[in-house]
């Protein structure tokens, strides 16, 4: 394998959520490297580590860090002897993490990219099959290695996705499956949804907030005021929704631009709650201008909108899409209400969106206590709050007219 020296004024401290390295970096860069050859990164005080490389991508070169080098022996092994012992060695440790904290049956991300030390490498657990995605060069060269470990490992049906929008970063091919599975089954703290296996491509199920759905439930379970309406915005396919009738409320209107009725109501007939239910196909900020003419009220509004920006450098342009929204959102509460604010925008913090909602409470003569908070699960694993990976908030909200 290549020693790649690094420059002296590069200071690699070695994270679980990992490092990328760009060309300037090095001291000199072969031009025989090939897109994801696996390397090691020598540092001028002589620390090694290991990762891999990819010169060809729309960005230019980038270098991923995959973990020190501890092990005077993997000197003696081939390239692909290295990467394959070590892509086990973390597939094994993702998959224990996440046995250790989820029942058999619970859907969840089985593998986090960057957190679990396998940069590019997307898995999402479902109750029949197990998706891949691979972002990477380095980890796209074992695809088959990775698909049929985690097959073996978890015991379910694995198909890899290839995402067109997801690879073109790096110029990864796209390859034809002849694998196919019609339906995705999905468990959500006890909601089992059926999607078509093209909505699940293209869109995922946003699992990642099912910690604190269960939260907000319990918490619920324990709420005195009315539960009478209730409205789920940017729904999708309702999950949120869904865990405000089994706690009790007698009506939810779920919102979404999207068609995901039949997803709904499929959902909601398997728990019995198919009763008081209503969908609203359209834009959402409209529907919020449409609901405060007619002056509807709600006793909880849940609001857990697709992520404002994907880029830190767009941060601004998302809170002002946040303080539009909460803006319009207050009008329809109930004079004693609750309010779920949930975020998956990169860069947002929890007091950012604590900040907004109070603002606009304010402005509008309402008195506003935070009653719960939380983040991401641990299949979203982060080790700070710095961390990259880092990107759930939820907060709860309790308001009442001043």
């Amino acid at each position: 394998m290549q020693n790649l020296k690094l420059k002296k004024n590069i200071n690699v401290s070695f994270f679980r959520s990992g490092r990328i390295l760009i060309e300037k970096d090095f001291i000199f860069l072969p031009s025989s490297l090939i897109p994801g050859e696996w390397v090691f990164y020598e540092c001028p005080d002589g620390l090694k580590y290991l990762g891999f490389v990819n010169t060809k991508t729309t960005r230019g070169v980038v270098a991923y860090i995959v973990r020190p080098i501890l092990e005077a022996h993997l000197n003696l092994l081939t390239e692909e002897q290295i990467a394959e012992k070590v892509i086990w060695e973390n597939l094994n440790s993702s998959i224990r993490l996440r046995k250790n904290f989820y029942k058999k049956d619970d859907n969840y991300r089985l593998i986090y990219g960057f957190n679990d030390a396998l940069p590019g490498l997307i898995v999402d657990s479902y109750l029949n099959c197990i998706l891949i995605q691979i972002q990477t060069a380095g980890l796209d060269r074992f695809r088959d290695f990775i698909k049929q470990n985690i097959e073996q490992m978890v015991g379910k049906r694995t198909l890899i996705i290839d995402k067109i929008e997801n690879r073109k970063n790096e110029v990864l091919p796209t390859f034809s499956t002849h694998e196919s599975i019609l339906q995705i089954e999905v468990n959500d703290n006890g909601f089992n949804f059926t999607l078509p296996f093209m909505t699940i491509q293209k869109n995922g199920f946003y699992f990642d907030h099912a910690q604190n759905r269960s939260k907000m439930e319990n918490f619920l379970s324990k709420y005195h005021g009315n539960k009478i309406q209730g409205l789920d915005l940017f729904c999708y396919t309702g999950s949120w929704g869904m865990h405000l009738k089994r706690c009790g409320f007698d009506h939810v209107t779920f919102v979404d631009q999207g068609d995901y009725e039949d997803i709904l109501i499929g959902c909601a007939k398997k728990s019995n709650l198919e009763h008081g239910i209503e969908y609203i196909r359209g834009d959402v900020f409209d529907c919020l201008d449409q609901l405060k003419v007619q002056n509807k009220k709600y006793d909880m509004v849940v609001c857990d909108p697709p992520a404002f920006s994907k880029d830190i450098k767009n941060l601004n342009n998302a809170l002002k899409g946040y303080r539009k929204l909460y803006k319009k959102i207050i009008p329809v509460l109930n004079p004693q209400a609750l309010l779920v604010c949930a975020s998956c925008t990169y860069g947002v913090s929890l007091n950012d969106l604590s900040t907004i909602v109070n603002e606009n409470a304010v402005n509008q003569n309402k008195n506003c206590v935070l009653v719960d908070i939380g983040i991401q699960g641990c299949d979203h694993n982060i080790n700070d709050f710095d961390n990259k990976g880092y990107y759930l908030k939820y907060l709860l909200f309790y308001l009442e007219d001043n």
